[in-house]
This record gives structure tokens, C-alpha cells and sequence, in this order.
């Protein structure tokens, strides 16, 4: 195993894990068979399934639980679909860090250089062990070609509302060590491209 000083030197090609990948497919098929029980629970009474009748002024109830069932089971039955084809599908890289530039291909097939990053941080305060902020400049953001996936529209739609509008890198698929380490040696490759250019990175 690479220590942090030669995976902060070399160019680094990270592929995704497929043990934590079957793992999300896994819990995602969970959460859509427990939406999917929630909602023959609300409906039998209605179709006559049970003993008992439906309970007086339960209608709005019903309403309100098919609607958060059906959207439990579409949401997560399309995580299960998009992460089982990467499961699937390609084995090779997805992230890629070089001195110059970081490309994580599940989000664009472009590359970013890091002169056009300006931060990188962890808002969630785990050290990048599941996710990484990048604060990209927002002249270089709009010209940035973005993968238009259900999860990838969903995650911005998210991270907008919140007030991110720059990139998530998601790095608790990626294999090991690299999912705990990423963090730090993209904050470095950012460190050594800001003092090439003179100014602070952050």
C-alpha cells in the first residue's frame, strides 16, 4: 500500500469498489421491498385484502401514504438500477488526479484543472471519507459538460437547495485506501497548484 507522500506525487487512477457498490444495490432493493410492504398495508383494507374495513376518514391518509411509498420505491429502484450498472458494467477508473487536472468520470467526462478549483473542502465534517466538496470556479462550472442522470440531477437539485452549487465527489464507493485518502491528496494537489500561481489555496 502507497503512503500519503507517494499517492500525494504520482498521478493516481481510482476504480470503484465492487463490494461497496453490491452493497448499495443491495440496501437500495431493501428500501424499495419495505416501501413496496408499506404499501400493500395502506391499500388491503381498501381492496377488501382484511378483516377490517377501512377506518372512518382514512382516505387522506391513504392518499398521502401511497404517494410516499410510490416515491420510496421509484427513487430507490432507480439507485439500485444506476448503481447495479456500474456495478456491472466497466471495471476501470472513474477518478482520475494528476498534477494538473482531477476528472471523476460519474460526473463529466471532462477534466478540471485545478486552477480552475477554489477549495476543497468536507462540509459534513467526516475528513472526505464518504464525500468531498469541490468549490469550482463558477466561469469554468458552466462550461463544464455534467452527466444528467436521475441520481446526478437529484444530488444537485439537493445540493443547490443547500447552497452548494459546485461538485460532490462521492468517495465511499471508491476501493480502498484510496476512498479515505482522496481527500487529502486532492487538497494537496490543490495546495501545490495554488502556490504555483501564487495564490493561498484554501
Amino acid at each position: 500500500m502507497e503512503d500519503l507522500s507517494d499517492l500525494e506525487r504520482n498521478d493516481l487512477e481510482i476504480s470503484e469498489s465492487r463490494v461497496r457498490l453490491a452493497i448499495h444495490v443491495i440496501g437500495a432493493l431493501a428500501f424499495c421491498v419495505l416501501a413496496a410492504v408499506m404499501l400493500a398495508l395502506f391499500v388491503a383494507p381498501y381492496l377488501g385484502l382484511t378483516r377490517d374495513p377501512p377506518k372512518p376518514g382514512g382516505l387522506p391518509w391513504l392518499i398521502v401514504g401511497v404517494l410516499i411509498s410510490a416515491f420510496c420505491i421509484a427513487f430507490f429502484g432507480a439507485i439500485a438500477v444506476q448503481v447495479g450498472r456500474r456495478l456491472f458494467g466497466g471495471s476501470g477508473p472513474v477518478v482520475f488526479l494528476t498534477e494538473t487536472s482531477f476528472e471523476d468520470r460519474r460526473i463529466s467526462p471532462q477534466r478540471i484543472p485545478w486552477t480552475a478549483i477554489r477549495s476543497v473542502s468536507d462540509p459534513m465534517g467526516k475528513d472526505g471519507g464518504r464525500s468531498f466538496y469541490l468549490d469550482v470556479d463558477p466561469s469554468f462550472a458552466v462550461t463544464l459538460p455534467l452527466r444528467w442522470d436521475f441520481l446526478s440531477r437529484c444530488a444537485r437539485a439537493c445540493n443547490r437547495l443547500l447552497g452548494y452549487r459546485g461538485l460532490w465527489i462521492i468517495t465511499m464507493s471508491l476501493e480502498s485506501p484510496f476512498n479515505g485518502t482522496l481527500f487529502d491528496v486532492a487538497r494537496e494537489r490543490l495546495r501545490v497548484a495554488a502556490g504555483d500561481r501564487g495564490t493561498p489555496s484554501s
